[in-house]
């Protein structure tokens, strides 16, 4: 009698987690290709500019940001140098961007076997600079950084600096960029004359296409060791940080950031034509930040900097969700096995 009742009861509620699906599809339907396809194409055009006056519609600090004028068009981007370690592969493309970034361990491969490529070609790239100068940001876009040196750089042993140059009509635009076998880089952007600029992590990468109870978007660590996250979909336009600790662009288990433990950095938030979140670092003659994109291990982060295992979301219940974390990787570390 009692088997009985307890099979009526996991049918009844097989059958209404099967409703409660079919409710959900009807109600909240995915994104369909050429939904998805409108979107990045529309977030892709927006570019921040920098204008002293009154009237500035930058994402500068001190001042109000708001959606900004559209960035030149671009044509398709092509690789230019590619960075190789036993664990990745990333692609750097004519604009001096990561263009793409190929997780190479078996634990990232899709369901077909493949390595998982963390970057979607239709967004905005790491490393791109965006002058506040009208015509000069227009010809950015159109003038290719030249390498001196090596197509292929090999970090597997050790670090390798790469030394990109764009000549444009009043700048030269330089950027030193250190890779790292874990996936940190550090990046140094030098112009020759005084331009104020932004730079930004990119869009945040993709590693998971799960649309339920998941946190995406930008994450900020301030001066105040405050953290504040901006989900997809929630941007204001005007959210501004000074002397900010990390900039993070995250997923659910990637990461694209930056970060300075020391002189911080002015981080401003442009709102996407979606209501996502994009990231800008401001600049202007030297700048040098620290960067890292790739998985959200947190021994990858606490091996760079135990302060960067703050850029790993837990959501609303972080106060459990961390401890439960930790003692998941203690069962890990001593039984091999996640599934345990």
């Amino acid at each position: 009698m009692e088997q009985q009742d307890l099979n009526r009861r996991l049918l009844l509620a097989l059958a209404l987690s099967f409703f409660v699906f079919i409710g959900y599809s009807y109600f909240f339907p995915p994104a369909t290709p050429t939904e998805v396809a409108k979107q990045t194409t529309n977030t892709a055009n927006q570019t921040p500019s920098i204008d002293t006056g009154s009237n500035a519609n930058v994402p500068t600090p001190g001042a109000t940001a708001t959606t900004t004028a559209s960035a030149p068009v671009q044509m398709a981007s092509t690789g230019l140098v590619s960075v190789k370690s036993d664990n990745f592969i990333m692609t750097v493309d004519e604009f001096g961007r990561i263009s793409q970034v190929e997780l190479l361990e078996t634990k990232y491969h899709d369901d077909e076997g493949n390595n998982l490529k963390i970057l979607s070609p239709t967004e905005v790239k790491p490393l791109e600079v965006r002058f506040s100068d009208v015509k000069l940001n227009e010809e950015a876009f159109k003038t290719p950084y030249v390498n001196a040196g090596s197509q292929t750089i090999d970090v597997s042993n050790g670090p390798q600096t790469l030394t990109l140059t764009q000549t444009l009509s009043s700048v030269t635009v330089t950027k030193n960029i250190t890779f790292k076998p874990t996936g940190q880089y550090d990046v140094t952007v030098t112009t020759s004359a005084s331009t104020p600029y932004f730079i930004t992590p990119g869009h945040r990468p993709v590693a998971d296409q799960s649309m339920y109870m998941l946190v995406r978007g930008a994450l900020v660590k301030g001066a105040d060791d405050i953290i504040n996250t901006v989900e997809d979909g929630d941007a204001e336009g005007y959210e501004k940080f000074q002397n900010a600790k990390i900039a993070s662009a995250f997923d659910r288990y990637v990461a694209s950031m930056f970060f300075d433990f020391d002189k911080g950095m002015n981080v401003s938030i442009l709102k996407e034509a979606n209501g996502d979140p994009l990231i800008f670092v401001q600049g202007e003659d030297t700048l040098t930040l620290n960067a890292y994109i790739g998985p959200k291990e947190e021994r990858i982060l606490r091996a760079i900097n135990p302060e960067l295992t703050d850029a790993i979301e837990f959501g609303w219940f972080s106060f459990l969700a961390k401890p439960f974390y930790q003692v998941l990787l203690w069962i890990n570390d001593y039984v091999g096995n996640w599934g345990w």
